[in-house]
């Protein structure tokens, strides 16, 4: 025979009811996730220099205004999945030196072919630097985390290769 103490008995209780709380929060996010699936949108290309026709390794793709990009690997090429309820949304690519590509994704979605970015000259004014104390930079980024950190939860896909170089031969390629 079990003798429970009323402590015992009180934290078998509150175990419980935790064991049946953890139970539900798991099944609701299980649900949740079969309930919304979001459909996402597969954009893929090249980009390339519109005069030599010379990849552009690392361009920088992306949602203007939103959290959401990408950019293309070392040959130039890029994959991006987005929200199909994107798809009206404006995206930009861009490189230095190079004018800023502006399309939709629908739109991208139909192009056949690399996108060619056409080299610009930008002349520079002159830039005046002042410092900011700490206290600036934290009351600043305080401020604005509303527009660095989405709120809603969102899928992403991220982009890896590896390249193994022995005497000037590349003998290992991952990507």
């Amino acid at each position: 025979m079990k003798l429970k103490y009323p402590r015992q008995k009180n934290m078998d209780i509150i175990f419980d009811r935790f064991k049946t709380v953890y139970l539900l929060l798991i099944l609701s996010v299980l649900l949740g996730q079969v309930a919304c699936p979001q459909e996402m949108i597969k954009i893929n290309g090249q980009i390339l220099d519109s005069i030599t026709n010379q990849p552009l390794p690392f361009a920088s793709l992306g949602l203007k205004e939103m959290n959401l990009g990408t950019i293309s690997n070392e040959k130039g090429y890029f994959r991006f999945l987005i929200p199909d309820s994107l798809i009206n949304a404006q995206l930009t690519i861009g490189y230095l030196g190079y004018r800023l590509y502006s399309n939709t994704p629908a739109a991208m979605l139909n192009k056949k072919g690399a996108v060619l970015l056409q080299p610009v000259t930008i002349p520079l004014t002159e830039v005046q630097v002042h410092p900011l104390t700490a206290e600036e930079i934290v009351r600043r980024a305080v401020r604005n985390i509303s527009k660095n950190y989405p709120e809603q939860s969102f899928i992403s896909d991220g982009f890896y290769n590896e390249m193994l170089k022995e005497n000037d031969h590349y003998v290992q390629f991952i990507e």
